[in-house]
Order: C-alpha cells, then structure tokens, then sequence
C-alpha cells in the first residue's frame, strides 16, 4: 500500500472509529504511525468484528493507564452502538 493511500485509509478508519475528524496533517510522528499503522493497517485488516477490537483496545488502554484514550475509546464504543454502557459497566 503507497503512503498517501495509507493515510487516507487512516484518515477514514480513525473517523469511522473515534467519530470525529482525524488531522490531516497528525501533529507529531507518533500521532502519523498511529494513524497510519493502528487505524490503516491493524484496525482495517480481517478477522475480527470492530467490536471485538473495540473491547481488545479498551482492555489495552485500561491496562496501560492511559486516561485520556480510555475516554476517547469508551466514548466512541458507546456512541457508534457497539458497546452499551451497561456491557461497558
């Protein structure tokens, strides 16, 4: 897969996980390689349902402490449908 393809298909996985616009330009490296490789290439591959990756992604970001994406994560799970708040309880 080319870069630019890469990235908009990183772009278009990040909206269609998180519920909001992903940058254009990511801020930092990091922020490119998440959009890049976590939404391009590990959330679009087969083999699993986006719920199932959504409680793998939960589950990763509680275990790691990371606040902030616990919120942004069990957020969008909640709105998108596919994790009711009580199952998230």
């Amino acid at each position: 897969m080319s870069d630019s393809n890469r990235a908009a298909l990183g772009r278009e996985t990040f909206n269609a996980i998180l519920g909001f616009e992903a940058p254009a330009m990511p801020a930092t490296p990091f922020a490119e390689a998440a959009q890049n490789f976590v939404f391009a290439e590990t959330w679009s591959r087969p083999g699993l349902d986006r719920r199932s990756r959504r409680w793998i992604t939960l589950a990763c970001v509680a275990a790691a402490g990371a606040a902030t994406p616990m919120r942004v994560y069990a957020k969008a799970a909640v709105d998108s449908g596919d994790i009711t708040m009580a199952e998230l309880r």
